[in-house]
C-alpha cells in the first residue's frame, strides 16, 4: 500500500509526494512501513504480532523501539508500553482512548486530548530522566544518578525515573542512556499542542496505532481519517448476504462508528461493537433461542433465502462479544434492552409477512418458533392469510 500527498505545483498541475509504502503479510497485518518526506518521522519500521494485537515494533536495523503489554478486557486494552528510554504505564478511558502515559515513578509524561471523532493533541510534560521534574533533562538531573549518589542500586521512588531499562537496578546501563539525553541536541521535554508523541508512543485513540506522517489511524482492515470522520476505504463487508440492510455498518460504505463516536469502537474497522442495536440484536437472538449464550461461532453457510437478516445478526452478535467487552457487562447491557428486542423481533416479521414476503422459511419459521408463540401470536393468524 501507497499513501501519497497530493498538492498544486504552481504551474496548474499537481504534485504527488509518498508520505509512506506499507507491506502486509496473508491475515491482513502490516509487517512493514517506510516513512518518507516527514522529517524527523522518516525510516522502516517492521512489526510483530500476537493475533491481530501489534506488540513490538523495530527499526530497519531491528533494535526494538517498542514492546506493547496488554490486559484481558479488550482487543486495543494497553497496560503499559516499553519505549525506546524506558517503561510508561498507560491509562484509557471508558472508550479506550489513550489518555495519559506516566513513568515508573507514577509521574505523568504526556496527557492526550482528543475531537469528538480522535484527532489527538498531545501535551508533553516532561520526559525519562527528569529527576527533578522541571521539563529539562540536563546535567542537573544527571548530578543524582550515579555511584555514591542520590539514585544508585535499586530503584526506589523517585530514581526510578532512570531505570530506562526497567530491571529495579540503576547502574552503568542506566548511566549511559542518561548520558545520551543529557547531549541530546535539546534538552526541553516540554511540548503543548503536539500531533505526534515526544516520548515515540503510537497508540491513541481507542487503541489504535495513529500514523502521524498522514494524520490517520490503522484500524486494521481499513485507515481511519479522524480530520474527515471516515474511513478511507469502503466497508469490506458492504452487500455481503445482506437483504434487509443494505450495509454493514449504516448507509454510508465509508461512515464511521454510525457517526456516533462516543457510543461504541471499531477495533477490526468492519463493524461498531458496544452500540445499543447491536446489543439488541444480540439479546434478541439469544432470546428467540436463535443463538446461544453464552456466544458462539454462528454457522459458516448462508441460512435459506429469507432469513439473511438472523445469520448476519447472529455473526454481528459473535463479533461483539468476541472482540468487545467482558461477559459480565455484556450480559448486564444485553438484559437491560428486552422490550426493544422483542418489538424488533415482532416488526421485523410483520414487515416481511405483510410484504408478501411468504418464503417457505419465514413461513415455517413464524408457525413453529416459540418466540412467536410466546410474544406475538397474532402473527401466526398473519401469516395464515398473507401467506395461504
Amino acid at each position: 500500500m501507497k499513501a501519497e500527498r497530493i498538492a498544486p505545483d504552481g504551474a496548474g498541475g499537481t504534485d504527488t509526494t509518498t508520505l509512506h509504502t506499507a507491506k502486509y503479510d496473508a491475515l491482513g497485518r502490516r509487517v512493514e512501513k517506510v516513512i518518507s518526506n516527514s522529517g524527523d518521522l522518516d525510516g522502516t519500521f517492521r512489526f510483530w504480532y500476537n493475533g491481530q494485537q501489534m506488540i513490538e515494533r523495530r527499526d530497519g536495523s531491528s533494535n526494538v523501539l517498542m514492546q506493547v503489554y496488554y490486559g484481558t478486557q479488550y482487543i486495543d486494552e494497553i497496560v503499559a508500553i516499553k519505549l525506546e528510554h524506558g517503561y510508561a504505564v498507560v491509562s484509557q478511558d471508558a472508550n479506550y482512548n489513550v489518555t495519559t502515559l506516566t513513568d515508573l515513578a507514577g509521574r505523568v509524561l504526556e496527557r492526550v486530548f482528543y475531537t469528538e471523532y480522535g484527532q489527538p493533541i498531545l501535551e508533553a510534560e516532561r520526559y525519562f530522566g527528569d529527576y527533578d521534574a522541571d521539563g529539562d533533562v540536563d546535567s542537573t538531573d544527571d548530578g543524582f544518578l550515579g555511584s555514591g549518589q542520590t539514585c544508585w542500586g535499586t530503584a526506589t521512588g523517585t530514581c526510578r525515573v532512570f531505570d530506562f531499562n526497567g530491571d529495579g537496578t540503576l547502574d552503568a546501563a542506566d548511566e549511559t542512556v542518561m548520558t545520551a539525553l543529557v547531549a541530546a541536541p535539546t534538552t526541553n521535554r516540554v511540548h503543548h499542542n503536539r500531533r505526534t508523541s515526544p516520548a515515540g508512543n503510537l497508540f491513541l485513540h481507542q487503541g489504535l496505532v495513529y500514523d502521524a506522517e498522514i494524520g490517520a489511524y490503522q484500524n486494521r482492515a481499513r485507515e481511519y481519517d479522524p480530520d474527515h470522520q471516515r474511513f478511507a476505504q469502503r466497508d469490506p463487508l458492504a452487500f455481503r448476504n445482506r437483504i434487509d440492510l443494505a450495509y454493514e455498518d449504516g448507509l454510508s460504505l465509508y461512515g464511521y462508528l454510525g457517526q456516533s463516536p462516543v457510543m461504541g469502537q471499531d477495533p477490526l474497522g468492519l463493524q461498531c461493537i458496544n452500540a445499543p442495536i447491536n446489543l439488541a440484536r444480540c439479546w434478541y437472538m439469544w432470546f428467540w433461542g436463535m443463538f446461544p449464550f453464552p456466544p458462539s461461532p454462528p454457522p459458516t453457510q448462508p441460512p435459506p433465502p429469507g432469513t439473511h437478516w438472523v445469520w448476519n445478526a447472529a455473526k454481528g452478535c459473535y463479533e461483539v462479544a468476541k472482540y468487545a467487552i467482558p461477559g459480565s457487562e455484556f450480559v448486564g447491557a444485553a438484559h437491560a434492552l428486552p422490550e426493544v428486542a422483542t418489538s424488533l423481533v415482532c416488526s421485523e416479521l410483520r414487515k416481511k409477512i405483510l410484504a408478501g414476503n411468504c418464503t417457505p422459511a419465514l413461513v415455517n419459521y413464524v408457525k413453529t418458533n416459540k418466540g412467536v408463540k410466546k410474544h406475538c401470536p397474532e402473527l401466526i393468524d398473519l401469516v395464515d392469510q398473507a401467506c395461504p
